[in-house]
């Protein structure tokens, strides 16, 4: 089983350690095995494939094609462009 976690757009490897030692802790992944086992995307990478998954249509997403998601919620605003 590949586990997947989303985090914050702004997050980086030093957070990932964090999560990563807790799933470790957990017994969700062993430490051997957590490098191949656990990935992380960011939410704005989360929220595109939430989109392509249930979207009625999928025109959006083609050659040359330029999009941003915009994840606003909590107290932060997050923007991210795509280029397709």
């Amino acid at each position: 089983m590949v586990i997947i976690l989303t985090t914050p757009n702004g997050w980086d490897i030093f957070q990932q350690k964090v999560l990563r030692k807790a799933a470790i802790q957990a017994e969700l992944v062993s430490e051997d095995k957590a490098y191949d086992l656990l990935e992380f995307v960011t939410e704005g990478e989360a929220s595109v494939h939430y989109v392509l998954a249930y979207s009625q249509s999928k025109s959006w997403l083609a050659t040359d094609t330029l999009f941003a998601v915009i994840d606003v919620g909590g107290s932060t605003v997050d923007s991210t462009l795509y280029d397709c």
